[in-house]
């Protein structure tokens, strides 16, 4: 627990800094500058997937299964667009994105990955 506490204030730091360029970037502002040249929700969701998942591809994690964590990153980018466009606001995908990464450091344990969890945390 003692290495728990520092980890968790850290975690949340470096996600809520790092959240917000990176979902602007896929679902704000190229959903809004591709919507001029296609009006499918369908389409711009997916362009949305692509430019998300693709430099997740970079983690670490993702060298466990490159096919597999491509297309699970494409899918969460993609739905995290859709419901964007569907609500009109940022907030909903931004607060689901946060949740995905906390749980992913917190509660998974990965220990390929940028932000590495204490794996006594359960002790």
């Amino acid at each position: 627990m003692s290495r728990f506490l520092p980890f968790l204030f850290l975690a949340l730091v470096f996600i809520r800094s790092r959240l917000r360029p990176r979902s602007c970037f896929s679902a704000g502002t190229c959903c809004s500058r591709s919507a001029c040249h296609w009006k499918n929700i369908w389409v711009l969701s997916a362009i949305s997937g692509l430019l998300f998942g693709l430099p997740h591809l970079l983690n670490p994690e993702a060298s466990v299964n490159y096919p597999l964590l491509g297309l699970y990153y494409f899918a969460f980018g993609f739905s995290l667009a859709f419901i964007t466009l569907r609500d009109g606001r940022l907030e909903l995908a931004l607060g689901a994105h946060a949740a995905n990464n906390l749980f992913s450091v917190i509660i998974a344990n990965y220990t390929i990955t940028v932000l590495p969890s204490p794996l006594d945390i359960y002790d």
